[in-house]
């Protein structure tokens, strides 16, 4: 299964977003890729709640603890289901 993610940079400010945290791995990515180049990851931004979207959303979220997530209120219960025990819906969305 193909796993969705991407990072949006400001080649001005490096500051970043990532958007749908869908690699399991994902300081085998783009973590280690804004690591080198010094980019600071701002947020993350959910496009929507499907597995291949949110897979790798609790690592992520935990290597960048200061990126505020960002999802639609309808999926919100969808992420839940199945990443509850890492993600608080009041601190993280």
């Amino acid at each position: 299964m193909h796993m969705n993610m991407s990072l949006c940079v400001c080649k001005q400010t490096k500051q970043a977003v990532i958007v749908d945290a869908g690699d399991p791995e994902p300081e085998s990515s783009f973590l280690e890729l804004a690591k080198r180049k010094k980019i600071s990851i701002e947020a993350i931004w959910q496009t929507h709640a499907h597995i291949d979207h949110v897979l790798g959303l609790a690592k992520t979220k935990a290597m960048v603890p200061d990126a505020q997530i960002h999802l639609h209120p309808s999926d919100r219960f969808v992420a839940f289901s199945s990443l509850a025990p890492f993600l608080c819906p009041t601190c993280c969305f």
